[in-house]
């Protein structure tokens, strides 16, 4: 067992400021004026109404119907939340008051509704509007759906995302929200609801409406935000959001405040109640595509992360490729770890490249090891302050123990001080995931607060990499290497995220973001065989880690769950042949094509995880999942899964790494240039 001692941790992100957003509740937040300086105080504090009040004299909740919601959709009267196509009656696109409000109140309404590119209010109900226009505007074009993977059929589509409906939607959420509030858990309202698919989509429409809202909040305390969705559309599938303040590198600031402000009002984070993560721009532009009024507004051009040159790039490759194995490392045991490295190790016949590539993984061990105890510290010490059950206390403490395997390997080593300080370290990442399985919003939470930290550094070294200029190129090309290296270990600890480039230009820009064959082409060209490298071992990484998440649960739930990354890994596969190595060998595993296999299971596995095929019971779908794996790759169980996976694996990583020449130590200067130059 090669275990590496954490080294020391790297100092700490400095802390960012405050934003200028305040309050209580998203039904209490009254939209901020344009011209308003960010106050320097937490954005815990209650709302200041005398500072944002000006003019307004009503509380944001009596306008909710008609300021906030997703674009393009009107309220109307109706008993129920909103009904679908099959069971509707198509009224008239003028919105109609649902409850009644001052011309004052109207008058507003319409500026905020005017700005999201809604429908305003009738001039009938508004006469004593100063501007006619403000009431009378013409309906702007229906909004386009966000996502680019929606089933063939879906005869409960979400209103929230049907471009070409006319069909309105009552924002009586109250209910909704309740459930939220009591549930306080996207999990556990799929587990509960996610066989209805009515009220489902419900659930999926208020948490659209609801994140939105925010956002359209945050574009009024920092102008020209843009914000992107990139994912499926499916009602119990996540609504992760990217977004950017092109220049200012407010983002982190953004973010910080929507966190807390969700926090406040359901008691978890965005990711837990909401399944909802917002990311700060990383590598790829952010493009506008949850309010297609405000691309028409203040938003500059963004653009992809500055490329490295010369001999720093090499160091940025590195860092990517590690970043990739940390995931990796994340979702695997010590000695499982060791064992599956010395078999891609010890394929790879060129001493120099076996040597180079051991450094890679065991480099991302000591990662994943300095990580993780960062992580655990910030989570028992926020335990430590607030408290914690006895009972789960005493659950945790029954389930941080190692494993048969890591038993066995340290029972062979002598007793003394450096074999307690491995025991104490393998404990500590066993600790950490009893801590995960009993308090999972907690873990998040200071995950969270760890990623934005991480993000705050970066944006000060990129803040820095703007004021040098063109002046110092040396120190310039080291500190962009230095922020991809930290964006990997900023991504470590943001929920659900891909670490690497190659990950997030393969899959969010290539897979998912590419609106036509021409421009998935496109996209795929221009990768490096790196790229691909990066995005197979993180999906790899993901792999496991839904294996991990449903250990317990039934073999096809297990396989039905796991097939996105599945699917992904060998659609990496695929297109590394396809577009970089026309003649890369046939994989053992392979008795089809990657890109057959990668269509079995995108067709049929991941069609049962979208819910888009039907089955009678739960018991029936986990039997269709099995007899479905076993057609596909000749396995009936999630343990024989894993194996035949970790093989493919081991014996993809030798085949490329022995292929790609990026990948190589960087010279001695350039490696002191480096470590001169870096912040």
């Amino acid at each position: 067992m090669k275990v590496r001692l954490k080294k020391q941790n790297r100092q700490k992100a400095g802390s960012v400021n405050p934003t200028g957003i305040q309050a209580e509740s998203l039904t209490d937040i009254r939209p901020m004026d344009n011209h308003l300086t960010t106050p320097q105080k937490p954005q815990t504090e209650d709302i200041n109404h005398q500072q944002i009040q000006k003019n307004q004299g009503f509380n944001f909740a009596e306008i909710s119907i008609f300021a906030g919601g997703a674009q393009g959709l009107t309220p109307k009267i109706q008993p129920k939340f909103f009904d679908r196509p099959e069971n509707i009656t198509q009224q008239s696109s003028i919105p109609i008051i649902q409850r009644k409000l001052s011309p004052d109140q109207i008058k507003h309404a319409n500026r905020i509704r005017k700005a999201r590119g809604l429908d305003l209010l009738p001039i009938e109900a508004a006469k004593q509007l100063n501007n006619v226009e403000e009431a009378t505007g013409p309906a702007p074009a229906a909004n386009q759906p966000v996502a680019n993977q929606q089933p063939t059929q879906t005869p409960h589509q979400s209103d929230a995302k049907r471009s070409e409906s006319n069909f309105q939607v009552v924002h009586d959420y109250s209910g909704i929200k309740s459930t939220f509030k009591e549930l306080k858990s996207w999990d556990k309202v799929k587990e509960q609801f996610s066989s209805d698919q009515k009220t489902m989509w419900q659930l999926f429409d208020f948490r659209q409406w609801y994140v939105d809202s925010l956002i359209s909040v945050l574009r009024d305390t920092y102008p020209g935000l843009i914000a992107q969705s990139v994912g499926s559309a499916d009602p119990t599938s996540d609504y992760d959001i990217t977004i950017s303040t092109p220049g200012s590198g407010k983002d982190v600031e953004a973010i910080k405040w929507f966190n807390a402000q969700v926090r406040k009002e359901f008691g978890v984070e965005p990711g837990t109640v909401f399944d909802t993560n917002l990311y700060a721009k990383n590598y790829l532009k952010v493009e506008e595509n949850i309010d297609n009024q405000a691309a028409m507004g203040e938003q500059k051009p963004d653009q992809n992360l500055e490329q490295v040159e010369g001999e720093f790039g090499k160091i940025a490759s590195l860092s990517h490729d590690m970043a990739a194995l940390v995931k990796q490392r994340r979702y695997m045991k010590q000695v499982e770890w060791d064992n599956y490295v010395n078999q891609v190790v010890n394929n790879i016949t060129d001493p120099e490249q076996q040597k180079f590539t051991r450094n890679q993984y065991e480099e991302a061990d000591s990662i994943y090891q300095i990580a993780a105890s960062e992580l655990l510290g910030e989570v028992k010490q926020e335990i430590n302050q607030d408290g914690m059950s006895d009972e789960k206390k005493q659950r945790i403490q029954e389930h941080t123990k190692l494993g048969k395997a890591e038993e066995e390997v340290l029972s062979q080593l002598p007793n003394n001080k450096y074999k307690d300080e491995i025991r104490k370290q393998l404990l500590g990442a066993e600790e950490l995931q009893a801590i995960t399985h009993e308090d999972s919003d907690l873990v998040l939470k200071k995950s969270n607060e760890l990623y934005l930290d991480r993000m705050a550094k970066v944006r000060q070294l990129q803040q820095t990499i703007h004021k040098l200029g063109t002046g110092e190129p040396t120190k310039v090309e080291a500190l962009k290497a230095q922020v991809q290296q930290m964006l990997g270990e900023a991504y470590f600890y943001a929920a659900e995220a891909y670490h690497s480039e190659g990950a997030v230009k393969h899959i969010v820009a290539g897979v998912q973001g590419a609106k036509n064959p021409n421009q998935k082409a496109a996209v795929m060209n221009s990768l490096k065989p790196e790229h691909f490298l990066q995005s197979f071992n993180e999906q790899l990484g993901d792999f496991l880690k839904d294996l991990s998440h449903y250990a317990n649960a039934h073999d096809g739930k297990i396989f039905y769950r796991s097939s996105k990354y599945l699917y992904r890994l060998f659609l990496a596969v695929a297109e590394l042949r396809q577009y970089k190595f026309k003649d890369f060998p046939s994989l053992q595993i392979e008795s089809k094509t990657a890109h057959e296999i990668a269509k079995d299971i995108d067709s049929q596995l991941v069609a049962i995880r979208k819910g888009n095929k039907k089955f009678d019971s739960e018991d029936e779908k986990n039997q269709a999942a099995v007899d479905t794996m076993k057609e596909i790759l000749g396995v009936q169980t999630a343990s024989d899964l894993k194996v035949k996976i970790l093989t493919m694996a081991q014996e993809f990583n030798v085949k490329v790494r022995s292929q790609i020449t990026e990948l190589s130590t960087p010279g001695e200067n350039t490696s002191k240039d480096y470590f001169t130059n870096i912040q």
